[in-house]
């Protein structure tokens, strides 16, 4: 994300953490009504199998502000 979009626009970014159910609800419907508008790909990471999870951690390390997954 380029900082200077941010100030620019006079955008806002919020955070959420320790949530409650009802929070990861309104975040999926918020997903699936900008999934055209917002280009969440590029905001994620790489993906890694259970067996890879020390290669996970390193990728995770590298990427700052990416989500890194493992799939079990």
């Amino acid at each position: 994300m380029d900082p200077n979009e941010l100030v620019r626009r006079m955008l806002t970014i919020r955070g959420l953490h320790n949530y409650a159910p009802g929070d990861l609800v309104a975040a999926i419907d918020f997903l699936a009504e900008t999934s055209g508008e917002v280009p969440f790909e590029s905001m994620q990471g790489e993906s890694f199998p259970l067996a890879e999870i020390e290669a996970a951690f390193a990728s995770s390390g590298k990427h700052a502000g990416m989500r890194t997954a493992v799939i079990p």
